[in-house]
């Protein structure tokens, strides 16, 4: 008898002890219900500077009006998220709220690797290859390609490994703008020195910067200072340099 009475009693707690956890969550849910958002709290988890906190501002005002003043719990965050995601320097975006009614919206910038110039068009282009037009203000030291950008198939696959591999290997400040002639082959400017390197296509490349680092280990110091203009290294196993005009 005494073993059942206890039974119950410990049910019976547990009852009471579930309804008074129902009546707080009830309560919060009927509190959070009232509360409407008063503030909107842009983060930046990076820091490039393509888009500002005002021009996120801009869009949620254009795209999502009366967001101030309405129930939290009505905000449609998942939309909100979408309509940031569409702008094409967002990498990503994330938006919630918190019960003391700030919407909270976090933001990853697209990550630029290089710069695009073509006439009068300029655009960057991200580590997984993605073109979108410059805006902002972005100083970040990447290479610039200076003429018509494959946007597509193998050859734009092969640029990006140049990309990649000029990344690795911190030869982006030292060959700062890389020409693309209308047939894809690349000349290198330094950003030192009158030389131009003639690369050619973006392929065998660890080779190429191989003898371009042998030019100027061994072959640059063993003639007069900037004696030369031309270095051509798109074909195999050769280095072909062409001297300066003499002046007379």
């Amino acid at each position: 008898m005494k073993k059942g009475w206890k039974y119950l009693l410990a049910a019976t707690g547990l009852t009471l002890f579930l309804c008074v956890v129902a009546l707080v969550v009830d309560s919060s849910h009927a509190r959070r219900h009232l509360v409407t958002c008063n503030n909107i709290d842009i983060r930046f988890h990076d820091s490039l500077a393509f888009l500002s906190a005002d021009d996120v501002r801009a869009v949620l005002d254009r795209e999502c009006p009366s967001l101030i003043g309405q129930r939290i719990d009505s905000v449609r965050l998942g939309s909100i998220e979408e309509i940031l995601e569409e702008k094409s320097a967002v990498r990503s975006a994330e938006a919630w709220v918190s019960s003391d009614g700030v919407l909270h919206i976090g933001i990853v910038q697209r990550d630029p690797v290089a710069k695009l110039v073509h006439g009068n068009s300029i655009c960057f282009m991200d580590a997984e290859g993605f073109i979108f037009p410059m805006q902002g203000n972005c100083t970040k030291e990447i290479p610039v390609f200076e003429g018509q950008f494959p946007t597509v198939g193998k050859a734009k696959s092969e640029i990006m490994e140049l990309v990649r591999y000029m990344d690795r290997h911190s030869l982006s400040k030292r060959f700062p703008l890389i020409e693309i002639s209308p047939g894809g082959s690349l000349t290198l400017h330094p950003a030192a020195g009158p030389e131009t390197i003639v690369f050619g296509s973006a392929t065998s490349i660890e080779e190429k910067f191989s003898k371009i680092a042998t030019y100027y280990k061994n072959i640059r110091p063993a003639e007069e200072a900037e004696q030369y203009r031309y270095v051509n290294v798109r074909y195999k196993g050769q280095i072909i340099c062409r001297k300066k005009a003499k002046t007379k």
